[in-house]
């Protein structure tokens, strides 16, 4: 995930945006990072035609943070 990441920050992709289900959400917050979205930062997706899918969690994580640092979230 370092590497992708690292390639879309390097191609203008500055936060990523998923919807997680719930039983996974720990996966996604802790061990790559993202963050739940608040609800005025999901009503921000409706402008760009982002589809809501039935029992998952918006989560985002921002590149632009890695992206100068060049340091990973992840834990060995």
């Amino acid at each position: 995930m370092d590497e992708l990441e690292k390639q879309m920050y390097r191609r203008g992709v500055c936060i990523l945006v998923l919807p997680a289900a719930a039983d996974v959400m720990t996966t996604w917050t802790q061990r790559f990072g993202f963050s739940v979205m608040e609800k005025w930062e999901r009503l921000e997706l409706v402008k760009h035609g982002m589809l809501h899918f039935a029992a998952t969690v918006m989560c985002h994580k921002s590149l632009m943070e890695r992206g100068h640092s060049g340091e990973s979230n992840l834990t060995e």
